[in-house]
């Protein structure tokens, strides 16, 4: 009883553990991007509690354009951002990973063109 007991603990410290680190996925549109240009990727946190982010900015089809922004215990009305500049040009978007959806506003905005794009 005692292995069976410590074995069930066991499963639901992994399982709570697990479940603090997911998260949901929020993905802004895409944007070009000019040569020599660059780009800053915001999300800010608008509920009642501080959560955890990760913060990227990605080339559609490729990949990450560099390790994400993590940002752990983001405050009400406090922001993960990331920031990137090309050398020659590129389409990017911003994924991030937060704890609620709903309780958060991010942008991905084109600092030279001004042009700026939602993550939903």
């Amino acid at each position: 009883m005692r292995i069976l007991t410590s074995a069930i603990l066991a499963a639901l410290a992994l399982g709570s553990a697990s479940v603090a680190r997911a998260g949901t996925d929020i993905v802004s549109g895409v944007i070009g991007v000019a040569a020599n240009g660059s780009v800053t990727c915001s999300v800010v946190n608008a509920g009642p509690v501080p959560m955890d982010m990760e913060v990227n900015i990605q080339v559609p089809n490729v990949g990450p354009v560099g390790p994400p922004a993590i940002c752990t215990a983001v405050g009400i009305d406090e922001r993960c951002a990331i920031g990137y500049a090309t050398q020659f040009g590129a389409n990017v978007y911003c994924r991030a990973t937060v704890g609620s959806r709903k309780r958060v506003r991010g942008t991905l905005f084109d600092t030279d063109s001004g042009a700026t794009v939602e993550l939903h």
